[in-house]
């Protein structure tokens, strides 16, 4: 069986151990008042490594309303459609507060040439607001495939695992950086290419590298205790490679 290629870090979200419930949860006049706004119950999908040509489904996508009243789905549509196409039964759909969704979208994945693959799902709404959905994952040849091996120990516990090379066909390099976190993500590489990357929530953004040694460092923007221990990588041409960036809740 083809192995997924992925590489990731965790961002701890640090719980406060006080005796008391925090104010700002109840307490806010303007969370009984805010407007409605669309959301979902997974914000982005990794697709398991996939054979080009081949498809793969994800789960199903399920859109709600959060705040105060209704909105409209306008459109959904998406950034890659050759490679991620859309199931859509959400557009033109009024979602309502509270009331149990009238709409799921999943995504095929279908990629067209070999690499890491990326997309978003762009949910657009009547009040305005952008809602995006990252959809992403590997494509490989027919009878090749990727091994996690080597990604330094399952989440990295506050590192950046090194990636497996999933192989391309442009012999260049690629580093795709996804960050389904909340948070405002700053990394660092030190190495043949320099780069100083600010990466947004939600946000995935694809960085040219040269081959060579490299130290990758990082932190999320005002999270206290998000900086990682600087790792180091390898990387050759004729690779992509693959880091997502994710947060899970740490214990008292």
């Amino acid at each position: 069986m083809t192995k997924r290629a992925l590489a990731w870090i965790v961002l701890p979200l640090l719980t406060a151990c006080s005796g008391s419930s925090s104010p700002a949860a109840n307490s806010s006049p303007a969370a009984s008042n805010a407007v409605a706004k669309i959301a979902a119950n997974q914000t982005s999908y990794r697709f398991p490594a996939t054979v080009v040509g081949q498809t793969a489904s994800s789960p199903m996508f399920e859109l709600s309303a959060t705040g105060s009243g209704s909105v409209t789905v306008v459109t959904v549509t998406s950034s890659n459609p050759a490679e991620f196409v859309l199931a859509d039964g959400c557009a033109g759909k009024t979602l309502v507060v509270g009331a149990p969704s009238p709409c799921q979208i999943s995504v095929r994945f279908k990629p067209a040439t070999p690499g890491v693959r990326a997309g978003q799902v762009i949910v657009a709404s009547s009040d305005g607001s952008n809602l995006a959905l990252d959809v992403f994952g590997s494509a490989v040849m027919s009878g090749a495939s990727v091994d996690d091996g080597g990604s330094g120990g399952g989440d990295g516990g506050g590192s950046f695992p090194q990636a497996p090379c999933v192989p391309n066909s442009t012999g260049g390099i690629s580093l795709s950086v996804i960050n389904t976190t909340p948070y405002l993500f700053s990394m660092t590489l030190t190495g043949s290419t320099p780069i100083n990357a600010a990466i947004p929530p939600g946000a995935i953004q694809t960085l040219a590298i040269q081959p060579g040694n490299y130290t990758l460092s990082g932190e999320a923007a005002g999270l206290p205790n998000s900086s990682f221990t600087p790792s180091s990588w390898s990387v050759v041409n004729g690779c992509d490679y693959l880091l997502q960036i994710k947060a899970s809740t740490s214990p008292h």
